[in-house]
Protein backbone atom coordinates (compact mmCIF):
# COMPACT_ATOMS: atom_id res chain seq x y z
CA UNK A 1 0.00 0.00 0.00
CA UNK A 2 0.73 3.37 -0.77
CA UNK A 3 1.14 5.98 2.31
CA UNK A 4 -1.66 7.66 2.85
CA UNK A 5 -5.05 7.52 5.03
CA UNK A 6 -7.39 4.94 4.71
CA UNK A 7 -10.37 3.23 5.74
CA UNK A 8 -10.25 -0.15 5.96
CA UNK A 9 -13.83 -2.55 5.47
CA UNK A 10 -14.04 -6.06 5.01
CA UNK A 11 -14.84 -7.28 1.53
CA UNK A 12 -17.45 -9.22 2.23
CA UNK A 13 -19.72 -11.06 4.75
CA UNK A 14 -17.83 -12.58 7.32
CA UNK A 15 -17.63 -16.25 7.13
CA UNK A 16 -20.78 -18.46 8.36
CA UNK A 17 -21.34 -17.95 11.98
CA UNK A 18 -18.47 -15.35 12.61
CA UNK A 19 -19.08 -11.70 13.04
CA UNK A 20 -16.40 -8.84 12.37
CA UNK A 21 -14.69 -7.88 16.23
CA UNK A 22 -12.05 -5.22 14.56
CA UNK A 23 -10.22 -4.11 11.86
CA UNK A 24 -6.42 -3.57 13.38
CA UNK A 25 -2.98 -2.16 12.81
CA UNK A 26 -0.85 -3.88 14.84
CA UNK A 27 -2.58 -4.39 18.20
CA UNK A 28 -4.74 -0.96 17.51
CA UNK A 29 -8.21 -1.14 16.00
CA UNK A 30 -8.82 0.87 13.35
CA UNK A 31 -11.97 1.32 12.47
CA UNK A 32 -12.64 4.64 11.35
CA UNK A 33 -9.62 5.14 9.24
CA UNK A 34 -5.65 4.58 9.46
CA UNK A 35 -3.03 6.69 8.53
CA UNK A 36 -0.07 4.45 6.32
CA UNK A 37 3.16 5.22 6.27
CA UNK A 38 6.90 3.72 4.84
CA UNK A 39 6.99 1.03 7.91
CA UNK A 40 3.61 0.52 9.08
CA UNK A 41 2.26 -2.61 10.92
CA UNK A 42 0.41 -5.01 8.83
CA UNK A 43 -3.55 -5.03 8.94
CA UNK A 44 -5.72 -7.33 9.99
CA UNK A 45 -9.59 -8.00 10.45
CA UNK A 46 -10.34 -9.99 12.98
CA UNK A 47 -13.52 -12.53 12.93
CA UNK A 48 -15.42 -13.65 16.22
CA UNK A 49 -17.96 -15.99 16.72
CA UNK A 50 -20.41 -17.52 19.61
CA UNK A 51 -23.71 -18.51 20.09
CA UNK A 52 -25.38 -15.46 20.62
CA UNK A 53 -28.75 -15.41 18.01
CA UNK A 54 -31.14 -12.63 17.08
CA UNK A 55 -34.73 -13.42 15.45
CA UNK A 56 -38.10 -12.43 15.53
CA UNK A 57 -41.05 -12.01 13.12
CA UNK A 58 -41.43 -8.65 10.96
CA UNK A 59 -44.64 -7.78 10.42
CA UNK A 60 -45.64 -7.26 6.58
CA UNK A 61 -41.69 -8.28 6.16
CA UNK A 62 -42.39 -10.73 3.22
CA UNK A 63 -39.09 -10.69 1.17
CA UNK A 64 -38.19 -8.10 2.80
CA UNK A 65 -34.91 -7.24 5.57
CA UNK A 66 -34.15 -7.11 8.80
CA UNK A 67 -31.27 -4.86 9.55
CA UNK A 68 -29.27 -5.09 12.99
CA UNK A 69 -27.05 -1.67 13.43
CA UNK A 70 -24.51 -1.17 16.42
CA UNK A 71 -25.42 1.90 18.38
CA UNK A 72 -22.16 2.85 19.01
CA UNK A 73 -21.24 2.39 15.40
CA UNK A 74 -24.14 2.72 12.63
CA UNK A 75 -22.85 2.94 9.49
CA UNK A 76 -22.88 -0.49 8.49
CA UNK A 77 -25.67 -3.21 9.39
CA UNK A 78 -26.29 -7.02 9.68
CA UNK A 79 -28.43 -8.16 7.06
CA UNK A 80 -31.40 -10.87 7.53
CA UNK A 81 -33.49 -11.58 4.96
CA UNK A 82 -37.40 -12.20 6.21
CA UNK A 83 -39.04 -15.51 4.83
CA UNK A 84 -42.24 -16.05 3.52
CA UNK A 85 -44.13 -15.75 6.85
CA UNK A 86 -41.76 -12.35 7.69
CA UNK A 87 -39.35 -14.43 10.21
CA UNK A 88 -36.12 -14.08 10.32
CA UNK A 89 -32.93 -14.95 12.08
CA UNK A 90 -29.35 -13.46 12.39
CA UNK A 91 -26.53 -15.95 14.06
CA UNK A 92 -23.69 -14.96 15.45
CA UNK A 93 -24.19 -11.23 16.42
CA UNK A 94 -21.25 -9.47 18.55
CA UNK A 95 -23.06 -8.77 21.63
CA UNK A 96 -23.87 -5.12 22.60
CA UNK A 97 -26.77 -2.61 21.80
CA UNK A 98 -28.51 -2.80 18.49
CA UNK A 99 -30.69 -0.97 16.65
CA UNK A 100 -33.17 -3.43 14.63
CA UNK A 101 -35.44 -2.15 11.74
CA UNK A 102 -37.68 -4.59 8.69
CA UNK A 103 -37.70 -2.48 5.54
CA UNK A 104 -39.25 -3.69 2.47
CA UNK A 105 -36.61 -3.08 0.18
CA UNK A 106 -32.91 -1.83 1.35
CA UNK A 107 -32.23 -1.31 -1.96
CA UNK A 108 -29.38 1.44 -2.33
CA UNK A 109 -30.15 2.91 0.65
CA UNK A 110 -27.62 3.31 3.40
CA UNK A 111 -27.74 3.39 7.28
CA UNK A 112 -29.10 6.71 7.99
CA UNK A 113 -30.80 8.98 11.04
CA UNK A 114 -33.96 8.75 8.79
CA UNK A 115 -33.67 4.93 8.79
CA UNK A 116 -32.63 4.43 12.50
CA UNK A 117 -35.58 6.89 13.51
CA UNK A 118 -38.23 4.61 13.91
CA UNK A 119 -35.86 1.60 15.16
CA UNK A 120 -36.32 -1.11 17.95
CA UNK A 121 -33.49 -0.92 20.53
CA UNK A 122 -31.99 -4.04 21.40
CA UNK A 123 -29.64 -5.77 23.70
CA UNK A 124 -27.39 -8.60 22.98
CA UNK A 125 -26.27 -10.99 25.81
CA UNK A 126 -23.80 -13.65 26.21
CA UNK A 127 -25.48 -17.01 25.64
CA UNK A 128 -28.69 -15.89 24.61
CA UNK A 129 -30.73 -15.70 21.61
CA UNK A 130 -32.85 -12.17 21.81
CA UNK A 131 -35.95 -12.59 20.35
CA UNK A 132 -37.72 -9.18 19.01
CA UNK A 133 -40.83 -8.89 16.91
CA UNK A 134 -40.90 -6.13 14.72
CA UNK A 135 -43.02 -3.72 12.30
CA UNK A 136 -42.29 -2.95 8.54
CA UNK A 137 -40.47 0.58 8.72
CA UNK A 138 -42.42 2.98 6.78
CA UNK A 139 -39.49 5.30 5.91
CA UNK A 140 -38.69 4.20 2.00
Amino acid sequence: MYPGSYVFQSGGPPPPAYYPDSIQQGVRPVWDGVEISDGSFERAIVYKTHEDNFRGAAEKCGSGQVLLVRQDRPRGALVADCDASGRYQVSAVRLGKDYAVAVSDLGPRSVDAALLEGATRATVRARETTQLDLSLSAVR
